[in-house]
């Protein structure tokens, strides 16, 4: 299938959506995101958004425009107006990033309101796209504080996002196709999983793990010529948050790379409770690290979430599925769709 560039995608869009409708066009990674003051006359599967999927043949993703969307304390007051009572409200969190808000309760169900009502009170009155989740048994402030931190940076992160779009819907590289995986640890060794898969078009790294047996070697190869320079990778995805598979991310960042992070959001949450661990467990052993909670931030900000069974574009010539390994929480198999199928290839993690 040829790809189109975004200003290709951008024409075809042009042309379904009729004249006297307001929008504009957007990138969020490999997703194309349409943001509009009328949500509603973009319809649902059957509607404009189906129609523009179906021929850009790319994941459409509908945002609200910033003249339609109510500040977040005006918008938090109406939530608890409408569903304090029914729904037990535990917090509320925002993303301007994605323009949504989700929504912590005791009963779920009872939030969203009957065939939707409440969700779609909230959507129409405030703008914000709305996410209703169960209070979990045990108050985590991990959890908390990342949704604070990805909130406090939503316009850098916006940003981000179209950046690693405009990589991904990149003019096609002349010369013909090929695919390599190179190993850059955890082979023939227990600990610091790192892979690297390589074709003419794109280079990316899954895992990037630490050898907690050793103090002395502990990074994966990334000195070798394939892995260099960093701040040229595609994209980096993680299996799964255990520190010989998560560890060292943060050392990427401190080498320079600032390209996107794939990974389920459990991981996201999991990774950064163990990276910090790893910081504080080294400095009462006297252990110096290669990285600082600077380091780790940084990579925060740079997180995309995917959830299982979702297919993203994360290269031009590259797609990435997410699939249930079964070995800790947010554990992943990594299915890699590489150059229109003519290679798939698969990393179990720990499976």
């Amino acid at each position: 299938m040829m790809r189109l560039s975004f200003k290709e995608m951008k024409d075809a869009i042009a042309k379904i959506v009729p004249k006297d409708i307001q929008y504009d066009v957007d990138l969020e990674a490999g997703d194309i995101a349409i943001i509009t003051p009328t949500p509603d006359a973009f319809g649902g599967g059957e509607g404009l958004v189906g129609q523009i999927a179906k021929k850009i043949k790319r994941r459409i993703v509908l945002r609200p425009h910033a003249s339609i969307m109510k500040d977040e304390a005006e918008t938090e007051e109406f939530i608890r107006n409408l569903i304090e009572d029914v729904a037990g409200i535990d917090s509320i969190y925002f993303d301007a990033c994605y323009c949504e808000v989700t929504v912590i309760c005791n009963k779920p169900g009872e939030a969203v309101g009957r065939r939707g009502a409440n969700a779609k009170a909230i959507r129409d009155e405030c703008g914000w796209l709305v996410k209703f989740e169960r209070t979990p048994p045990i108050y985590s402030k991990t959890m908390h504080d990342i949704r604070g931190y990805r909130a406090s940076h939503a316009k850098e992160r916006r940003k981000l996002l179209k950046d690693f779009g405009l990589n991904i819907y990149r003019p096609k590289r002349p010369g013909s196709f090929w695919v390599r995986t190179t190993a850059l640890g955890s082979y023939r060794e227990v600990g610091r999983a790192c892979h690297l898969v390589t074709s003419n078009e794109s280079r990316v790294m899954i895992d990037v793990g630490v050898n907690i047996a050793s103090d002395t070697d502990p990074m994966p190869y990334f000195t070798a010529p394939e892995a260099l320079p960093m701040e040229k990778m595609d994209a980096v995805i993680l299996t799964h948050a255990h520190l010989d598979h998560a560890g060292m991310l943060p050392v990427l960042f401190r080498y320079g790379y600032r390209g996107p992070v794939y990974c389920t959001p459990p991981t996201r949450d999991m990774m950064l409770l163990l990276q910090s661990d790893y910081l504080k467990v080294g400095g009462a052993e006297g252990k110096r690290a290669p990285y600082d909670m600077e380091d780790i931030r940084t990579c925060m900000r740079h997180v995309i979430d995917v959830d299982w069974g979702q297919t993203v574009d994360i290269a031009p010539d590259m797609k990435l599925t997410f699939h249930n390994a079964g070995h800790i929480l947010g554990s992943s198999s990594v299915h890699l769709h590489v150059g229109d199928g003519k290679h798939n290839i698969v990393f179990s993690g720990d499976k």
